[in-house]
């Protein structure tokens, strides 16, 4: 164990009256000349100053500078009896140097005044410190060759910028937050690992990375750069910067901007917003090349304080090419998607519409005030659905559900009598609200439903219930389980509600058909059995060949293809069409879509199972859309699509079935990434996203990410690293960890950071930390094991004791702000922390 070097053992009083400058480097020059130790800042204010520049605390070689957190210990400068330039209020100038728990406020200084620095030492770590009111910068770590982690870090109003980075090797920053700043929030020049930052409201860019002389470059994962008055993130002069789960939205100039970057990778972010002050696109690409930008979501722009809209999610200057912008949500009120003009880039598979998916259990799902298209499957369960700010699409599914209207031209959908109906036995009919006769619209089609009537033939009847001031919508004709049509709308719609609110229907016979839309809104074309011609024209058509080889053009508008049947479109065994499909002008780039949702399709593959598979035909010039799995006559579904489809038929143009799962699904929304075991023993290892990880029974192995994570390790003795970001460590039962008298089945959590992760024991019942009895649980320390025991001494009837372990001294920082705890009183025992324990029959090495 370190030998402990309190400053107050060297006269530091940390009265915010007394200059504790001699003392405390007399403890740091007493540590490091008996070769290494912690020199220990108690709680408290202690004043520092210096004369004539240069370095205030000098850490040296081995040694430790610890406090008891950033807002108990706090170094303050005296700006009265400090003078010129200060090169760093602490430094760390030695080999294996650390600083840990420890706030500096700099008061704002008149000379030239940096935060914390580094030297050239092999190894330096910052944790849980901060900085504020320095006129320097705030961290400076530049320095050749050293080995620097700065996690859990915070530079507040530095005037020159929040961290500056150059020259390291294997270096990371996480966890931090640079806001206010006079600067760039973050300046990094090399190989530097960035995770888990924010970078708020500086006066400079949010965040520059740049490459070193070798082309080494920085990476940027799950991190946020918002409201800063420069460009959100600027690479420059970079080779393979990659930037992964960012958050860049408000900034005055671009959210993205590249200035000659080679490989650039842009993956999973969301980048909207921006262009608040200076008119630019989203995200800029300056004289460069090779630029991957994939499954992004592009918002829409708002004019700013000079109305500064560029209109362009992405722009290409200069000599750009080569870039790829695919498989992105792109806002529909940018004037164009992207502006390329290199001659081998390419923009494909783009989206205008973001869709989510309920789960199969009771659902409220809201779109928000996004810039952006919206279609909503609330599924099963009585779910609650909302439109948003632009044009949606509200499709409530089974239950009983509550639907209702934004601020666009929403419809409600519904594909089945089963999504709202009445009947003998009781009510299951969905509710609409808020819905604007003006702009909102009814689509019944696929119940055959196109106005109001008597309800029947093709109609529903109209009435009002002014007791409950609804309005009631029903077609009386019922299907062989008894259900008919039924719909409410909150408000008395009886003189506003008329057949301009519902979507109408161009209906084919049994034979062959050539059916044409209209130019003057959305129609749905049903072809029928027979080879039918169908041709949308204008808007955005829906267009449903039914059986037979049916020829569909849906000309202008983003046009869905509607397949409900494996036999509306297929070819035999040998390949031979016997009713396949030729859509002419399939276009992606438009909006056109091909619906298989009511196939059982799930998403692409090789075409088994309840998967399609994507083939070009150059000879024919046809791109073919197959299932293989063929039906007892040994035919099997097969769409076909005039022209090269390959890049373009992808989950953003083909919707595919909802999938079952017992949580809401949104694509291209930050939205967690669910992760289950099995009940074998598992190696699990996480992403960048936020991540909810269920390991399932076993003795598991799991690593999170670089965000936030939910991580429950269940039935077994697990091994959990939550990786940076705040992390959740979740327990619902006592078997989820536990020791019995002579054998521990406890998880053991690597990485645990009490500033930032937390666990959550709600469900057991316990209601605070205390003594380990009556609903309380002990923290203890055991020395030989160098870990951390969060346990129960009470037990339960089998003789299980409730038990975590964390690696390291916990102690001094773990409290019930760590901890979620089942809400009732909390016990009244005092809360018990032992500092060293020897080991005994309760601890057990996992």
């Amino acid at each position: 164990m370190a030998q402990i070097f309190n400053v107050k053992d060297y006269g530091a009083a940390g009265d915010w009256a007394t200059d504790d400058t001699q003392a405390i480097q007399a403890a740091i020059d007493a540590a490091a000349a008996a070769g290494g130790g912690t020199v220990y800042v108690p709680t408290g204010d202690y004043v520092l100053s210096k004369q004539g520049g240069g370095v205030v605390l000098d850490v040296k070689a081995n040694v430790t500078l610890a406090g008891q957190d950033p807002y108990q210990t706090r170094l303050w400068l005296d700006t009265e009896h400090s003078t010129g330039d200060i090169d760093a209020i602490v430094r760390l100038s030695g080999d294996n140097t650390s600083a840990f728990n420890l706030g500096i406020d700099a008061g704002l200084p008149t000379g030239v005044v940096n935060g914390w620095a580094v030297g050239d030492g092999v190894k330096a770590t910052l944790h849980n410190v901060s900085i504020a009111n320095t006129t320097g910068i705030g961290f400076d770590l530049r320095a050749q060759g050293s080995e620097v982690t700065l996690s859990n870090a915070d530079s507040l109003g530095s005037q020159r910028g929040g961290v500056i980075a150059e020259g390291l090797v294997n270096s990371r920053i996480s966890d931090s937050s640079f806001s206010d700043n006079g600067g760039d929030g973050v300046r990094v020049t090399g190989p530097v690992e960035l995770a888990g930052i924010v970078s708020l409201s500086n006066f400079g860019n949010g965040f520059v990375l740049r490459g070193d002389a070798q082309g080494n470059a920085p990476t940027l994962v799950a991190s946020s750069a918002s409201g800063n008055f420069q460009d959100g993130v600027r690479v420059e002069n970079a080779t393979g910067v990659v930037l992964d789960h960012l958050l860049a939205e408000d900034n005055d100039r671009a959210g993205v901007s590249l200035q000659n970057a080679e490989g650039t990778q842009i993956t999973a972010s969301s980048i909207s917003g921006n262009a608040q002050s200076t008119a630019s696109a989203e995200l800029v690409l300056a004289d460069s090349h090779g630029t991957r930008i994939e499954g992004n979501r592009f918002g829409g722009q708002t004019d700013g304080a000079n109305g500064a809209t560029k209109g362009q999610a992405v722009e290409e200057r200069g000599g750009s090419d080569a870039n790829i912008v695919g498989g992105n949500l792109i806002s529909s009120t940018y004037e164009t998607g992207t502006q390329l003009l290199g001659g081998t880039s390419a923009a494909f598979d783009n989206t205008h519409t973001q869709v989510s998916y309920g789960s199969t259990g009771d659902d409220r799902i809201s779109t928000g005030e996004g810039a952006y298209n919206h279609e909503v499957y609330g599924g099963a369960g009585n779910d609650t659905l909302y439109g948003g700010a632009l044009d949606d699409t509200l499709v409530g599914g089974a239950g009983a559900d509550q639907l209702i209207s934004g601020k666009g031209d929403d419809t409600f959908r519904f594909t089945s009598i089963g999504d709202s109906y009445r009947s003998a036995s009781g009510q299951w009919a969905d509710t609409l609200g808020d819905f604007d006769v003006r702009h909102d619209s009814l689509d019944l089609t696929s119940l055959g439903l196109t106005g109001l009537g008597d309800g029947h033939q093709g109609t529903v009847a109209l009435r009002y219930d002014a007791s409950q001031n609804l309005t009631y919508l029903e077609n009386f004709d019922a299907n062989a389980q008894g259900q008919h049509f039924a719909l409410m709308l909150k408000g008395d719609y009886r003189s506003t509600l008329t057949d301009a609110n519902f979507l109408p229907i161009v209906q084919g016979t049994a034979g062959d058909d050539t059916l044409h839309g209209t130019t003057q809104g959305r129609d749905t074309l049903l072809g029928g059995d027979g080879d039918d011609a169908l041709y949308g024209r204008g808007s955005d058509d829906r267009l449903e060949g039914g059986k037979g080889a049916d020829r569909l053009v849906g000309d202008a508008g983003a046009d869905t293809f509607v397949y409900s049947r494996l036999s509306d479109s297929q070819v035999d065994a040998a390949g031979k069409s016997i009713g396949r499909d030729l859509i002419v002008d399939f276009n992606a780039a438009d909006g056109d879509l091909i619906d298989v949702s009511a196939l059982g399709f799930t998403g692409l593959g090789d075409g088994r199972g309840a998967t399609l598979a994507v083939s070009y035909d150059s000879r024919h010039d046809v791109t073919r859309l197959s299932a293989w799995e063929q039906d007892e006559a040994g035919n099997h579904f097969q769409v076909a699509l005039k022209g090269n489809h390959l890049l373009d038929l992808s989950p953003n143009s083909i919707r595919f079935g909802a999938p079952a799962t017992d949580h809401v699904t949104t694509p291209y929304s930050n939205e967690p990434v669910y992760i289950t075991g099995t009940d074998r023993s598992d190696t699990i290892i996480g992403s960048n996203a936020w991540q909810y990880i269920d390991a399932g029974a076993g003795n598991d192995v799991v690593v999170g990410g670089a965000n936030g994570d939910y991580i429950t390790g269940g039935l077994g003795a697990d091994r959990l690293t939550g990786g940076t970001g705040r992390d959740t460590f979740v327990y619902h039962s006592v078997e989820d960890s536990y020791r019995t008298a002579d054998k521990s089945h406890s998880d053991l959590i690597t990485d645990f950071d009490t500033g930032t992760d937390s666990l959550q024991v709600r469900d057991l019942g316990y209601t605070g930390i205390g003594n380990g009895f009556n609903g309380t649980l002990k923290i203890d320390y055991n020395a030989a094991l160098d870990r951390t025991y969060v346990r129960d001494l009470e037990g339960d009837g089998q003789g299980r004791f409730f038990q975590i372990a964390l690696s390291g001294d916990q102690t001094s920082n773990l409290s019930e702000a760590n901890i979620g705890f089942a809400r009732t009183a909390v016990a009244d025992d005092a809360i018990e922390v032992l500092g060293v324990a020897t080991a005994t029959v309760a601890d057990h090495a996992v």
